[in-house]
């Protein structure tokens, strides 16, 4: 039983016989020796190693796969002795000659290949030029001639372009000369390779048409930069004109905001605004409102500033020394945001809970069969009787001086008695520091109504007294109603009823003048 060892040449893997394999490593060894300080050393060791992968493959047979002694001689007695390419500053290799046949060298044969290095097309020409010893440009010749003549020859040409490999290494290159593919002719045939390129290379370099397109190159990007410097100059001044005017336009609306407490933007919302002064003092019970903008001022002035100043400095390139302004101005700013943050803190404890306060009323004396549900529109909190106010979906902004700052629209629901009673529930929801005062709070929200025999009136609005400190609100109305009952729906109403049941897919745009009779649950609307 004999040892074997696998290796990997040239990219494929074999098995080498323990002594096969001695004797192959001392040889590569002393290859590498010989080639690894070379310029071109890399490439020739790796055509001899492709070389020996090549000889090693074809000697495989399905019955015997591993590589003997006699098969590594045979490749270094094609190769060359490593006597013969060793120089004469070693003499003191390590390889011995193995025993076996005496050394000779041979050629494999000549082989035909596609020379892609001198090709035209698919390099088929050049391959047979190289291979029969004659000038490739007959051939291309031929080619065209049969070509014109017959037309056949293209064909042959691609069934030679596909069929015939190319001569990608130095090895292959000798095979298609039909030179010995030896250790010494492989060394050659890359050297001049390599001196074929850097020949090449020096001419071009020097040649007339390089140095045209050179200056060519140089003046091509020289104007490219000239534009792009440009280009970004004028990009950097719209910028900086669009950050100026920006900054400008906002510090503008906070300072109309602040000096104009009453009236800024007129016409902004199809009514008087409100100033930001205003605003902050019917919303803060636990801070200075006065104290509270001034921080408010400083956090989103500062920024701002900067803003407009950083668009001064790219339009008119100016250049200043104002560190230390800068220093002081961002100090400024974070004892600002500071004062901001616990401010808002202390404000918002004031949110923390949350309670509900239910009122249950019996209806009395009893409507008749058809109750009539409108708007009170000529009550105090009514619109029409508001000096100014701005609306948004769910309340109102006043600034009557005998209305309150914030009215809040209600939900109403209709829904059948279960007792055939007459009752309704005002469900209401406020906030506070603690769960007592939230409960205070939400029983103060104040919402008036009036049930006159059959005409059950409504405000359109709740709010928060007028001496009591501003708390979120939320106000449900629930109205119970006997079975059978006829409801007329006035106009208005339909911004306050929500979620009830009815079979009518246009039920909200018919919701409106018009009778509707409680079955079964639902309001089925009457023709």
């Amino acid at each position: 039983m004999k040892i074997t060892v696998k290796v990997n040449i040239g990219g494929l893997v074999f098995h080498l016989d323990e002594d096969a394999y001695k004797v192959l490593k001392n040889y590569l060894d002393t290859i590498h020796a010989r080639f690894r300080n070379e310029d071109e050393g890399a490439e020739i060791i790796e055509d001899i190693e492709n070389r020996i992968a090549e000889v090693f493959s074809d000697k495989k047979t399905p019955e015997n796969q591993a590589i003997t002694i006699d098969d590594v001689n045979d490749v270094i007695n094609q190769l060359g002795e490593p006597e013969e390419i060793a120089d004469e500053e070693q003499p003191d290799s390590s390889f011995k000659q193995p025993t076996g046949e005496p050394g000779y060298n041979r050629a494999r044969g000549k082989r035909l290949y596609r020379d892609p290095e001198n090709a035209i097309l698919g390099g088929v020409s050049s391959g047979l030029g190289a291979y029969f010893r004659i000038d490739p440009v007959l051939f291309r010749v031929l080619f065209i001639v049969f070509l014109i003549a017959y037309g056949f020859t293209a064909i042959i040409y691609l069934i030679l372009w596909i069929v015939v490999p190319p001569a990608k290494t130095a090895s292959q290159r000798l095979e298609m000369r039909g030179e010995e593919v030896n250790i010494s002719n492989i060394e050659r045939s890359i050297k001049d390779e390599y001196h074929k390129v850097r020949t090449n290379l020096n001419k071009m370099a020097s040649s007339r048409e390089m140095s045209n397109f050179k200056k060519f190159l140089n003046e091509f990007f020289r104007i490219l930069g000239v534009l792009i410097i440009g280009l970004a100059k004028a990009l950097l001044i719209i910028i900086g004109i669009a950050l100026v005017m920006g900054g400008v336009a906002i510090i503008v609306f906070i300072l109309s905001a602040w000096f104009f407490k009453d009236s800024i933007l007129p016409g902004f919302t199809g009514t008087e605004f409100f100033g930001l002064h205003k605003l902050i003092e019917n919303l803060t019970t636990s801070t200075d409102p006065t104290l509270l903008l001034i921080a408010l001022l400083i956090v989103i002035g500062v920024p701002l500033f900067f803003l407009i100043y950083g668009g001064l400095k790219i339009i008119f390139r100016f250049k200043t020394r104002d560190k230390t302004f800068g220093v002081v101005a961002f100090v400024l700013w974070i004892l600002a945001v500071m004062a901001l943050s616990a401010m808002v803190f202390i404000e918002g404890l004031n949110y923390t809970s949350e309670a509900n306060h239910r009122e249950k009323i019996e209806l009395s004396p009893t409507p008749e069969d058809t109750l009539f549900i409108q708007l009170n529109n000529k009550g105090e909190m009514s619109p029409g009787n508001l000096q100014s106010w701005v609306e948004f979906d769910d309340f109102i902004l006043t600034n009557g001086k005998n209305a309150p700052f914030i009215l809040y629209k209600p939900d109403m629901r209709i829904k059948e008695s279960r007792d055939n009673k007459w009752e309704i529930t005002l469900e209401k929801e406020s906030t506070g520091r603690t769960y007592y005062e939230a409960e205070r709070n939400a029983e103060q929200l104040v919402y008036e109504w009036v049930l006159k025999d059959s005409l059950l009136l409504l405000d359109q609005y709740y709010h928060v007294p007028e001496d009591e400190p501003f708390r979120y609100g939320d106000l449900d109305i629930t109205l119970l109603v006997p079975e059978y009952t006829v409801i007329y729906i006035g106009p208005g109403l339909k911004d306050i009823l929500r979620n009830m049941s009815h079979e009518d897919r246009n039920f909200e745009w018919e919701l409106e003048h018009n009778f509707w009779q409680m079955r079964n649950n639902k309001l089925i609307k009457l023709e």
